[in-house]
């Protein structure tokens, strides 16, 4: 557990899990304005011939030269859920210890790809700062109070969509934003649809294995943690009902993992390679 461990024992164990997690992915050594082919134009006076695109050339029959998208560094926002919700579990690593590890890995690969990462916790005990950095030892403060939040008897109810639309309305640039989520407040997915319209929206959507049912018992009395709503559920029932909206946020152009908790979370970072190798990770962290 993160808040188990001590601090040094974290920082060597997220730098494992770093370079678990882009391992064959790192983006190679390029020497040049770009590596992702844009278009071709016509030749103009002091292009290099190295730039020439020969098939286009031959095809028009008038020198075209080739144009690359220049690299850029944008900001890397981790909303991270450390709400009620995150804390509950029916096994050894709550949803909110997992979002813990998930946010140091990211911020990690985050800044060795020289991308500012802000890590935001979701919940109504936190106002911590939406300001990415690249200073290392702000995002290890970040870190500590995460880890300190997963330690907390009670961290407050989520307040994800409150930090989209803060995020909506001061974030300067198109950023790439990771949400680290049960997904358990209402709204959530149709304002992650928002972000996504000008952001690239990533989400890991976490899940506890009692939420699918199977509880092996007849019913269960149990009370909501974000809301303290009580409900009655079946053994066949799931404690969560799936939201319909978030089977559209694919389509929507989010990528969207769902990652469950069972088994001491070893299924954790092959997921994310998974939903990060959508497209290339190193490109899509800068």
């Amino acid at each position: 557990m993160p808040a188990e461990v001590a601090a040094n024992q974290f920082a060597l164990v997220l730098r494992k899990l770093a370079d678990e997690l882009t391992y064959g992915v790192d983006a190679s050594r390029f020497v040049g304005s770009g590596i992702d082919y844009a278009q071709s134009r016509a030749y103009s006076l002091g292009d290099t011939v190295k730039s020439i695109d020969w098939r286009v050339t031959a095809r028009a029959g008038a020198v075209f030269v080739k144009q690359y998208e220049a690299t850029k560094r944008s900001g890397l926002y981790l909303l991270i859920d450390v709400s009620n919700s995150m804390r509950a579990s029916s096994v050894a690593l709550s949803k909110c210890d997992c979002a813990v590890w998930a946010a140091g890995t990211l911020g990690l690969v985050g800044l060795r790809q020289r991308s500012p990462v802000a890590i935001v916790p979701c919940s109504d005990a936190f106002a911590g700062s939406m300001e990415p950095t690249l200073a290392r030892g702000r995002l290890w403060a970040q870190l500590e109070a995460l880890r300190a939040a997963a330690a907390s008897a009670a961290v407050g109810r989520t307040t994800l969509c409150e930090r989209m639309e803060q995020l909506q309305a001061t974030a300067p640039h198109v950023a790439n934003v990771v949400v680290v989520s049960d997904m358990h407040q209402p709204g959530a997915a149709m304002g992650i649809k928002r972000l996504a319209q000008r952001h690239d929206v990533t989400v890991l959507h976490l899940q506890d294995p009692a939420e699918r049912g199977n509880l092996g018992a007849g019913f269960v009395l149990a009370q909501q943690a974000e809301s303290d709503d009580g409900l009655i559920v079946t053994s066949r029932g799931a404690l969560v009902p799936d939201d319909p909206e978030l089977k559209s946020l694919p389509g929507a152009g989010v990528r969207y993992a769902v990652i469950s908790t069972d088994g001491s979370g070893r299924g954790v970072i092959p997921a994310m390679r998974r939903v990060f190798g959508q497209r290339n990770f190193a490109r899509g962290i800068r």
